[in-house]
């Protein structure tokens, strides 16, 4: 049994590109734009994590979000997503 649930995911299309209004930082390195986002809940969290994903599929960083609307509200502004645009997976 999986800890995790994916909730919402998106491949990057050349139309979401990142809007500069966040950064994020490894370090002092600033991270290159993901090519996948997901949305998940860890089981007994009560939050959602916005996890960004490179082009392997390796995460680069998450961030944490009290619900899942606030995750996908983040993910608009920083690249246009626009809410129906994401594959609902549960």
């Amino acid at each position: 049994m999986s800890h995790v649930q994916i909730l919402r995911r998106i491949n990057l299309r050349p139309t979401h590109k990142p809007t500069g209004k966040t950064r994020h930082y490894l370090g002092a390195d600033e991270l290159p734009a993901p090519s996948e986002l997901k949305i998940v809940r860890y089981i007994g969290n009560p939050g959602v994590y916005l996890i960004y994903l490179d082009k392997s599929g390796c995460e680069l960083t998450d961030t944490y979000h009290e619900t899942l609307d606030d995750a996908i509200a983040q993910a608009e502004f920083e690249f246009g997503i626009t809410p129906n645009e994401w594959d609902v997976l549960a």
